[in-house]
């Protein structure tokens, strides 16, 4: 049975090859995520845990409403506190399931602040994106001789992230992000050794007391 359980934003980095569209749009195409299982670290029950994380990309898992509608921004390096953290945004109905991956098209603001964003993006020096998602269901599955598998079954993109280096994907989750409602559902697939129970042996049947006759008397 799923259980509620509370886990903050997640982070996933994403094996991506970054192309600027055109000069006058400031598109950019990129895979957001893909389903490669990822070992990395995971807050969950209220520790940290290393797991292997397999994100489930079909059309059931993805919620995209928020893409879909013009609401996911693109960041500078997963910062949201202030409004000059937004680079741009996803352009919305971009998002698309393809071969297994999640892909979309990034929109840029053409402003002054983001030249020098757009020049190294044209010229293959940033490279990497990651995406900010919320987990709503997943499967933890515990197995012999290596972490648990968690297979995300039910997530929904926050942002994506220009980063300059692919991060430590456990890092994220070091950040004070808000924890968030999700369903979990813990599969044990480990080897249970049988125990076998001691060896009963009778017990001696108890002396009859020895009364005296004084006793008696």
């Amino acid at each position: 049975m799923p259980q509620q359980s509370e886990m903050p934003i997640q982070r996933a980095q994403a094996h991506v090859v970054m192309r600027a569209e055109s000069e006058e749009k400031k598109t950019i195409e990129v895979t957001i995520a893909t389903g490669t299982p990822v070992r990395c670290i995971r807050y969950i029950e209220g520790r940290y845990m290393v797991v292997d994380e397999e994100l489930i990309i079909n059309t059931d898992a993805v919620r995209l409403d928020r893409v879909n509608n013009g609401g996911c921004s693109v960041l500078n390096s997963h910062r949201s506190w202030d409004l000059s953290d937004v680079l741009g945004r996803v352009i919305p109905v971009s998002a698309e399931i393809v071969d297994g991956k999640l892909r979309g098209s990034l929109q840029l603001d053409d402003g002054e602040e983001n030249h020098s964003v757009l020049r190294k993006i044209e010229s293959g020096i940033i490279s990497n994106v990651s995406a900010g998602y919320r987990i709503n269901a997943m499967e933890m599955i515990m197995r012999d001789n290596q972490p648990p598998l968690v297979r995300v079954t039910d997530w929904e993109l926050l942002e994506v992230s220009l980063v300059p280096v692919p991060a430590d994907p456990g890092a994220g989750m070091r950040q004070e992000s808000p924890a968030l409602p999700c369903h979990l559902t813990i599969i044990d697939q480990t080897r249970k050794e049988e125990i076998m129970p001691n060896p009963v042996t009778p017990q001696d049947e108890p002396a009859a007391a020895v009364v005296s006759e004084d006793a008696v008397r």
